[in-house]
């Protein structure tokens, strides 16, 4: 029971503070390419996800191959808390 009060106080503390989902960056694009090469990756790892055959667990396989996407493409995640 005290995991779980402490867990459900952790992520809490994260969703006051802002806490995103995390970011990716590779020190060489602005905001508006990295945005627009996230949104190319998503897109086409939804149209993966979401064409037959279906995956078990389709966010997943989304936020899995636009990761992979992403950094094909250079990028590193990167945890980002806007305030």
């Amino acid at each position: 029971m005290p995991r779980i009060i402490v867990a459900t106080l952790l992520v809490s503390a994260c969703l006051v503070l802002g806490c995103t989902k995390p970011q990716f960056s590779n020190g060489q694009n602005n905001m508006a390419q990295t945005e627009a090469d996230y949104t190319d990756c998503y897109s086409k790892a939804a149209l993966d996800a979401f064409t037959p055959p279906y995956p078990e667990d389709a966010g997943l396989k989304i936020t899995d191959d636009s990761t992979a996407c992403m950094e094909a493409r250079g990028y590193e995640p990167k945890m980002v808390c806007t305030q």
